[in-house]
């Protein structure tokens, strides 16, 4: 098979069966939680809404369940993907998008604007807003401390991204040791959660700015590809280096902080989702970055559909699910590559 043919097979599958397994998903999750709803009156309730004929009965569905299913796809996508890249750009297979920081930057943000009584202030949109700009601040303190001569280093930018990402933790137990009665909202922050307090509103800014960065991964597949053979070779090919470390971890930090602003920490996804997929569809980036997107919205579909149905009607924190899942599946992919 000549290589284009064979790349768009690829491409196709890639996308095909991925794309087929999250509409399943999709729908059983719309049909779990802990008031039973039947799948034909799940999507009837849709219908009607969307038809302008809703009744009290669909605010179940189009109120609660539907934004945060779209939002759980939404966020898997941006992790996946942001985990794919940065492997690809680093180097290094330990890397995810909460590797420069960006995590506990918006822990801090967000813990500090629920302490100060903003989360009923604007419709408590200064928390996700400040979690957001902390997150961005956490990352330009690891990119100031990893230049070197108007270079950025890879190593010294992960070593970075683990001290300032302790810091911040560090600060975030240190505000958290004050928070008396507000220690239950942040710890959404912490173990993460898809029941945002206006879920349509959280889910229009993080699909707005995640997919943005989504679309350009995507569009720098091909000189991660490049990056991959060395940064010599890359730049023989007409890649800058130093403009595509710039763009990838840009993109990852603001699909990320983006992503956490509206759910919290969910570990494993940016982790676990692009070493299963390297695995089958190989290193190339183009297969990989959409296949890494499309599992990844699956693996938190599913992870929020369990969150919701496992002990209802109380509610298991998402990156539970998912670090009890991740942790197992990312032990036997170590195992199976050293074999």
């Amino acid at each position: 098979m000549k290589p284009r043919a064979a790349l768009r097979t690829r491409l196709t599958l890639a996308a095909a069966v991925p794309a087929c397994l999250l509409v399943a998903c999709f729908f059983a999750a719309l049909w779990t939680g802990a008031v039973g709803v039947g799948p034909m009156e799940a999507l009837g309730q849709v219908a009607s809404h969307l038809s302008g004929e809703a009744g009290p009965e669909t605010s179940i569905i189009w109120d609660l369940r539907l934004p945060r299913i779209l939002l759980a796809a939404v966020v898997g996508a941006v992790l996946a993907a942001g985990g794919a890249a940065l492997q690809g750009l680093l180097g290094n297979p330990l890397a995810e998008p909460y590797t420069a920081g960006v995590s506990s930057g918006c822990v801090l943000g967000a813990s500090l604007a629920v302490i100060l009584g903003l989360d009923s202030v604007a419709g408590g949109w200064p928390v996700p807003a400040a979690a957001f700009l902390t997150g961005l601040a956490a990352v330009a303190l690891v990119l100031a401390l990893a230049r070197r001569s108007g270079k950025l280093d890879v190593n010294t930018f992960l070593l970075a991204g683990i001290i300032v990402g302790a810091f911040f933790w560090a600060v975030t137990t240190f505000v958290l040791s004050l928070a008396r009665e507000d220690i239950a909202r942040i710890f959404m922050w912490l173990a993460g959660s898809f029941a945002a307090p206006y879920p349509w509103d959280y889910l229009k800014m993080a699909s707005v700015i995640g997919l943005l960065c989504l679309a350009g991964l995507f569009w720098n597949a091909r000189d991660l590809n490049a990056f991959a053979l060395g940064e010599d070779q890359a730049r023989s090919l007409g890649v800058e280096p130093e403009r595509l470390k710039a763009m990838v971890i840009l993109l990852t930090t603001l699909g990320t902080a983006a992503c956490v602003s509206a759910a919290g920490v969910i570990g494993f996804a940016g982790l676990i989702v692009p070493h299963g997929m390297r695995r089958v569809f190989g290193p190339d980036h183009r297969p990989l970055l959409v296949s890494s997107a499309l599992c990844g919205a699956c693996l938190l579909v599913l992870a929020d559909a369990l969150a919701r149905g496992l002990a209802p009607p109380r509610e298991v924190p998402v990156g539970v699910i998912t670090s009890i899942i991740g942790a197992p599946v990312f032990l036997w992919i170590l195992s199976r590559g050293r074999a």
